[in-house]
């Protein structure tokens, strides 16, 4: 078994190349039904295609427009840019986001899952400041933010579910038809929830 879990990982390291683009500055990331996407910060604005020898390349995987990436379905793509302000996904497969310390920010989801998080040891010239954040999300969206430091959350749910395990001080939420927001907030000093008796509000260490 261990000679042959060697020789199935040396054949996958050999069937994927990954070719990375430089690409046009962009700060909106919109990602369409089925993509898979990893966005990191980075000082330049670029993008890595992994490519598989035993699958089809999409004709379509990326293109920029203005301020805003699309994103497509078919391979797994590896972003970088140096601020982002808004991400937008319609159904993804996965969305990865690290790093990103804007004034403001803005999630709106539709279906799919995103986790957002920072990983302090591979940032060390982020401030990490505190920033706004609205989250919009249905369709049984998955949205779950990690280590970041949130001034203002606003919430609106409708059949999603946030994990919030983030320092935050204020809270505006509002949950209808089956939403499910789980919060392990640090120094929260003020909540407005509006939810229905579908959904459900919880707390956690």
């Amino acid at each position: 078994m261990y000679i042959d879990a060697k020789q199935h990982k040396k054949k996958t390291d050999n069937s994927i190349t990954k070719k990375e683009y430089v690409i046009p500055s962009f700060n909106v990331v919109v990602a369409e039904v089925g993509a898979d996407l990893h966005l990191d910060y980075s000082n330049s604005n670029k993008i890595t295609v992994e490519y598989i020898k035993e699958k089809k390349t999409p004709a379509k995987l990326y293109t920029v427009s203005h301020d805003t990436l699309y994103v497509y379905k078919g391979l797994r793509l590896f972003a970088g840019c140096k601020n982002i302000r808004s991400i937008i996904g319609h159904n993804v497969f996965w969305m990865g986001i690290s790093n990103f310390e804007p004034d403001s920010l803005t999630i709106k989801m539709t279906g799919g899952r995103i986790i957002c998080s920072n990983d302090y040891s591979k940032a060390k010239n982020l401030n990490f400041k505190n920033i706004n954040l609205g989250v919009f999300a249905s369709d049984s969206a998955y949205i779950e933010i990690n280590n970041l430091n949130i001034n203002r959350l606003t919430v609106r749910l409708n059949n999603a579910e946030v994990g919030f395990n983030s320092s935050l001080y204020r809270l505006q939420a509002k949950l209808l038809n089956h939403a499910d927001l789980k919060l392990n907030a640090k120094q929260l000093l003020d909540i407005k929830v509006e939810k229905d008796t579908l959904s459900k509000l919880s707390f956690w260490d």
